[in-house]
This record gives structure tokens, sequence and C-alpha cells, in this order.
């Protein structure tokens, strides 16, 4: 009976595997790093010079970009890049050390574990 209870859990689980928090915790703070310079960085400090400057978007995007890649990529030299490491690296170290954690547990099914481990690392 156990047995087949064991089994049926492992199916359970099946896409969903024990991860290395240090290989996960480096890819995401790699990850984290492209999403800031392709981008991500760009639209966050567009948010706040649009809250300071009480102008429209277009027009605070003109004055940020006359810089070219210096002001697109304002800011992420060097504390941007700390910033985003380290956030990368807690948010991809923790889900893996939860989704282990919860997989050793066995009570839940693959898509709850991979939703509670990421919901749990969110908010580490």
């Amino acid at each position: 009976k156990s047995q087949k209870k064991m089994q049926k859990q492992q199916s359970a689980h099946s896409h969903v595997k024990k991860e290395s928090g240090v290989g996960k915790g480096v890819i995401t703070g790699a990850m984290t790093i492209a999403e800031m310079l392709t981008g991500g960085l760009f639209m966050e400090n567009l948010k706040m010079q649009k809250q300071l400057l009480a102008k429209p978007y277009p027009e605070v995007a003109r004055v940020m970009l006359r810089g070219g890649l210096s002001g697109f990529w304002a800011g992420f030299w060097p504390w941007g890049a700390v910033l985003g490491i380290t956030k990368g690296i807690v948010l991809g170290s923790s889900k893996a050390i939860y989704q282990n954690k919860l997989l050793d547990m066995g009570y839940f099914s693959a898509k709850n574990v991979d939703l509670i481990a990421g919901g749990l690392a969110g908010g580490t």
C-alpha cells in the first residue's frame, strides 16, 4: 500500500525536479542582468522620471534618450548591477531551496510545488 502511494507521489512530481540552489541562483542572477540591459532598467527609470517630472512619457523618454546608450543604461553601473545580481541570486536560490523542501515533503502536486515555491521565493 505504501509503495503505491510513493509511486503516485513520484508521478505527480514527474516534471518538477530538485534543483541546485547555486546553479539556479547564478542563472537567475545572469538573466536579471540581461533583463536590465535590454530595457528593464530603462523602463524602471522612465517610470520614476515620469513621477518626478509629471510630464508625458514620450517627453520624458526623449530627454532620457538624448544621451544615447548612456541614457538608456543610466544607473546600471555599479549599483544597478549590484541590485540586479543580488535580486536574481536570492530569488533563484530561494526558489530552488523551497522547491526541494516541498518535493521532500511530498504533500503537494507538481503544479502546486512550483507555485508555492515561487511565491515563497518572491516573498523572501
